[in-house]
């Protein structure tokens, strides 16, 4: 890596800590910290949730997936609209109007104690496999990128993430987050020119190479129970999954709470779903181009697909500014987490069983 790209690095996870002093400068209450008062403008929120479900995972793994399987993993998304229709006219109007800072609150009132506290002990498990898998994948590719070793990688992701989060609470999350999902998207739309500029034959021609090979078709409706991405399997599958995610998870549950007002909320989930989205199959895109890019070549992991273009491929600074969106990725990713639990925590466990007047403090 050239010193110009180690600068972009650097000064993207400085920005970070930036953002996350300024935004916490005026906290002085749980729920300025937790909720940000609920008076955040819905662009960021929708923003935040999209690069929360825009992991550095699928920054590398996506383009690699869809260079073998062409465009069929984007049906896992398929189901999206359908779970935000249930969240916008079912659950979220309820647990908005309850003023709550955690959707387990919600749970006990519907379902009782011990539901809630099942409930809270999957969100951890859940939560900390999610932290290691969003912290390694990434900290591995960058790892073989620049050669950095992974004792040093590991702690700048999950301090930095750590601090910034520490230090503004959900409003550092949800800035953050916007800038991450908006360097994101920058490291997207470069790769896709510099692919299609290196086919050298042209954006049609392209779409129309790849739509010879069959990379470009996305529906299945095969009723084969061995195959993976077809319609039924993601309709039956991905409904569940998002309906959970939208509904009942809570990092995307505790920033839409941190809206304006219940229309705000709608807004930026409707919009949040769009961006993931899009973003999402031009990750997969990217692979298709990079099938054509390279002539079918065969590589020995997915993983290696994206990695070889970027160390190949992209001049310098653009290198740093493609590192920092695997960076930008991850964090996304973890500090939403990071700040969840803490809410989870302090609400659910510590003032439900420890703190004074527990019962009270469960519903404030």
């Amino acid at each position: 890596m050239s010193v110009i790209d180690v600068a972009v690095v650097v000064g993207y996870l400085a920005l970070m800590l930036v953002i996350g002093y300024f935004s916490g400068k005026d906290n002085e209450s749980q729920e300025d910290y937790f909720l940000a008062k609920r008076s955040m403008p819905w662009i960021p929120i929708a923003l935040s949730v999209a690069a929360t479900m825009i992991s550095a995972n699928g920054f590398i793994g996506g383009p690699g997936w869809a260079y073998t399987d062409g465009m069929y993993p984007v049906m896992v998304n398929i189901t999206v609209p359908l779970a935000i229709f249930f969240a916008l006219w079912i659950t979220t109007p309820v647990i908005y109007n309850l003023k709550v800072t955690s959707v387990y609150q919600y749970m006990e009132l519907r379902m009782g104690p011990k539901t809630r506290m099942l409930a809270i002990l999957q969100f951890f498990v859940n939560s900390l496999i999610q932290v290691s898998s969003m912290v390694y994948i990434p900290v591995l590719i960058v790892n073989t990128i620049t050669g950095w070793p992974m004792y040093i990688l590991v702690p700048i992701v999950v301090i930095i993430s750590v601090v910034y989060t520490l230090m503004g609470g959900i409003k550092a999350v949800i800035w953050t987050d916007t800038i991450q999902m908006l360097v994101v998207i920058g490291g997207v739309i470069l790769v896709v020119f510099t692919a299609i500029n290196g086919t050298e034959l042209g954006f049609f021609e392209t779409l129309a190479e790849a739509k010879a090979t069959g990379k470009l078709n996305t529906l299945d409706f095969s009723t084969d129970v061995t195959l993976t991405n077809t319609f039924w399997a993601t309709l039956l599958g991905g409904t569940f999954m998002w309906v959970r995610y939208f509904c009942f998870d809570q990092a995307q549950v505790q920033r839409i709470l941190t809206a304006k007002s219940l229309k705000q909320t709608k807004n930026s989930f409707v919009v949040s779903a769009f961006i993931m989205n899009l973003v999402y199959y031009f990750m997969l895109f990217v692979g298709v181009l990079l099938f054509i890019f390279y002539g079918g070549k065969e590589f020995a992991t997915s993983n290696e697909i994206m990695i070889t273009f970027i160390l190949e491929e992209l001049p310098i600074g653009i290198i740093g500014l493609i590192i920092a969106g695997i960076f930008a990725a991850a964090m996304s990713s973890v500090d939403s987490l990071l700040n969840s639990m803490s809410a989870v925590f302090t609400k659910d466990i510590y003032e439900y069983y420890f703190a004074k007047d527990r019962k009270e403090s469960s519903l404030k």
